[in-house]
């Protein structure tokens, strides 16, 4: 079985101590050889004890290079192996960030859709509205999206009108529309419908309006009554999206979501009751 790093780092720290005592050994033994070698070697002739300890004087200078270079190398290679786990670490993490970079975008570039929770919400509407409206964009995402916003009131027993909006109609974000305006900073009828959207993080704004767009008042009149709601129920205004949303957009989005909740606690507090 493989070993991981840290035993392995371990065993290399051991092998590296015992080398460094090991090549300490060899110049020992060979100090002593010379040492013994001018001890005993009286009766010899002088050039061959001049040549033996010139030779282990050799072989301990090599041996002491060795330690000091070899130490020194060790070190250097320690640094580069440090060097080079900061390099894999601040890769991975990189790496890391790219891929949940990606994954964010991935969701961003994916159609619209109601989430579990949003879509339980809207089945518990069915004792607050008879009928909605739903008013949509004519790019396709849109449609989609509003065609399942549409599905889950079905679902739920509650009639919906549908409008197209007008072709040269671009908007950013989503809409309620309440006949009967605000109860101070509320709207009258539509909070539930409001709720829906609060449920999820979308990309884009959220605003409530008290009067139609034109182009929706020219779609109804175009269309058999008996396919319109009354004028007196609420309606969702699906708008397109960007699928990155410019900055400034961004910040006007938190700016709009504090906003939002400043406005709640306010209504929670003793000035809302």
């Amino acid at each position: 079985m493989a070993m991981n790093d840290a035993p392995l780092k371990r065993s290399l720290s051991r092998n590296a101590t015992r080398e460094v005592w090991s090549e300490r050994i060899l110049l020992a033994g060979l100090f002593l050889e010379i040492t013994l070698l001018l001890a005993f070697s009286k009766n010899a002739p002088w050039y061959e004890t001049v040549s033996l300890v010139f030779a282990n004087i050799l072989v301990f200078a090599g041996c002491a290079d060795e330690a000091i270079w070899g130490g020194a190398t060790k070190a250097d290679a320690e640094e580069l192996q440090r060097l080079s786990e900061e390099r894999v670490s601040a890769a991975n993490e990189r790496a890391a960030k790219a891929d949940l970079a990606r994954a964010e975008l991935e969701t961003k570039l994916l159609p619209r859709e109601l989430n579990q929770e949003q879509w339980d919400f809207i089945q518990t509407l069915k004792e607050k509205f008879e009928i909605i409206s739903i008013a949509y964009e004519t790019d396709g995402e849109t449609r989609w999206f509003a065609g399942e916003i549409r599905d889950a009131f079905f679902a739920a027993g509650i009639a919906v009108a549908m409008y197209a909006r007008a072709a040269d109609v671009h908007s950013f974000g989503t809409f309620i529309f309440d006949p009967k305006g605000f109860d101070g900073g509320r709207a009258r009828t539509a909070e539930p419908l409001i709720e829906i959207f609060r449920k999820a993080d979308l990309i884009g704004s959220l605003a409530v309006i008290t009067e139609l767009p034109t182009d929706i008042v020219r779609s109804r009149e175009g269309m058999r009554p008996e396919m319109c709601a009354p004028l007196d129920a609420p309606m969702i205004i699906v708008g397109g999206r960007f699928v990155l949303p410019p900055r400034h957009i961004e910040r006007a989005q938190k700016a709009a979501k504090a906003a939002m909740t400043a406005m709640e606690k306010l209504m929670s507090g003793p000035f809302g009751r």
